[in-house]
């Protein structure tokens, strides 16, 4: 079985999480500036920032 995130009557469920920029703004922190972070992690954060970041660029995501 699929999960979806959808409400009683099927339709899509409102998700309020950050805005976009700001999580492209706090992940390229942790990648170049949070104290004591993982090398693994720094190259995660960054890869995360940079799709987010493309989707932004291409008017892909509502902000």
């Amino acid at each position: 079985m699929i999960s979806c995130p959808c409400d009683n009557t099927g339709r899509m469920a409102t998700m309020r999480t950050v805005a976009p920029q700001v999580f492209v703004d706090f992940k390229r922190w942790m990648a170049e500036a949070a104290p004591q972070r993982d090398a693994a992690k720094r190259r995660r954060d960054r890869l995360q920032a940079d799709i987010v970041q493309a989707l932004l660029d291409q008017q892909l995501l509502v902000t």
